[in-house]
């Protein structure tokens, strides 16, 4: 049986992840908000601080937590965190695997595609750089296009179906 999971038992991580940018910024006043950003500049050294380092030094602070617990802010947050996890729980899965079963030989044939495309050069500098840039780990190889336009226009009848009704239930419970 699981436990309830309520505003005051839910990770202050979890918690702020369903505070948007601005609802964040009027919680804290513009005061507050400059004062954290520039403590965060000086201790991380970076000249401009993001939602997430934001977001990611609030949650330490227990006085501020416990505050955004019992504010309207925390329990806008609170509803979405309960309508997220309600959208994930009524998820038919059976057709996300037939989705991942039927992708799974145009995804490598995508990728190969590109590798025969590339030079050794590029290869080269991705194993000495893979790590050197941060923004590298929010790139996808195969992009969602593949399955809109690749797979649906070429394949069999069998795999049109399947993922027309993968898409039509991504559009009903977008992530």
């Amino acid at each position: 049986m699981e436990e309830e999971i309520t505003v005051e038992s839910l990770a202050p991580s979890k918690l702020l992840n369903y505070v948007r940018k601005d609802a964040l910024v009027g919680f804290l006043t513009q005061q507050k908000n400059a004062e954290v950003e520039q403590r965060l500049r000086s201790s991380l050294g970076k000249s401009r601080i993001n939602l997430k380092d934001m977001k990611k030094f609030l949650a330490t602070k227990p006085d501020f937590i416990a505050a955004l617990r019992k504010s309207q802010t925390g329990a806008r947050a609170m509803d979405k965190y309960n309508q997220a996890v309600g959208r994930l729980r009524s998820i038919d899965r059976s057709k996300a695997a037939a989705t991942r079963k039927v992708m799974s030989e145009p995804r490598r044939q995508f990728t190969g595609c590109l590798a025969t495309r590339l030079k050794e050069t590029d290869y080269q500098h991705c194993l000495d750089n893979y790590d050197q840039n941060e923004d590298y780990a929010a790139i996808e190889l195969v992009p969602s296009a593949l399955t809109q336009r690749g797979v649906h226009d070429r394949g069999d009848q069998a795999t049109k179906d399947v993922l027309r009704t993968g898409l039509q239930a991504q559009m009903c419970h977008p992530v």
